[in-house]
């Protein structure tokens, strides 16, 4: 069995994961059609059908974080995925030795609330990256795929897998408005208040090409 606890790396830790999760028929109770539409990605003998293996990669990885991790913020992945406290802070870059011994000692939660509140601390060992990955206020996600790899084949894939499994519109949803030869007019009515609906939410993924350009608060 793979001791991810030697591994500090995230994507590589993830990786192992989803590897498992592949193995195991991309489980997921819930959501039936997304292990269907990752096994066809590939053929018969292996061969990809139609996204190229960067891109596929990530899209297991997408729905590996999405259905099995239920959407974690970032730092809550990196605490579940590094249990032990020397992992955790390896993994997140907290390595040097001028840092270490200014921290050794200190409660995990202390250190976690220097690095939010502390300017100075912050400032002089350059953790600015690490305090917006720990301070945003929602989950968020880089999929980092080579220039060239399909990132917005990838994006256009996630939206199609997504919609695959919310927004059929069933013979139950039309309720009142279906009539006899309307049936078309119905669903369209129903897709448009769907879409209301989306537009309202609170809560929403924002899919941003160029990513870097946008992450965390700015975006």
């Amino acid at each position: 069995m793979q001791d991810f606890g030697r591994m500090s790396r995230l994507h590589q830790v993830l990786g192992q994961r989803v590897d498992r999760w592949r193995s195991d028929g991309y489980r997921a109770t819930d959501h039936p059609a997304i292990a269907e539409i990752l096994e066809w990605a590939r053929d018969e003998t292996g061969s990809l059908r139609y996204l190229r293996r960067p891109q596929l990669r990530a899209l297991e990885t997408y729905w590996y974080l999405r259905l099995v991790e239920k959407t974690p913020h970032v730092f809550d992945l990196y605490r579940r995925l590094f249990s032990h406290p020397s992992d955790l802070m390896a993994a997140l870059g907290l390595a040097s030795p001028t840092l270490l011994r200014q921290i050794v000692g200190q409660p995990p939660d202390d250190v976690w609330d220097r690095i939010k509140m502390d300017d100075a601390f912050v400032g002089v060992h350059r953790l600015e990256s690490l305090r917006e990955t720990l301070t945003l206020g929602y989950p968020s996600y880089i999929l980092a795929l080579a220039m060239g790899a399909g990132k917005t084949i990838l994006i256009g894939a996630i939206f199609a897998t997504e919609f695959a499994i919310k927004e059929a519109v069933r013979r139950s949803d039309l309720g009142g408005q279906l009539a006899r030869g309307r049936e078309d007019e119905a669903r369209a009515e129903v897709a448009n208040l769907r879409l209301q609906a989306i537009a309202s939410l609170p809560h929403l993924a924002v899919f941003s090409d160029e990513a870097h350009h946008t992450y965390g608060q700015s975006l």
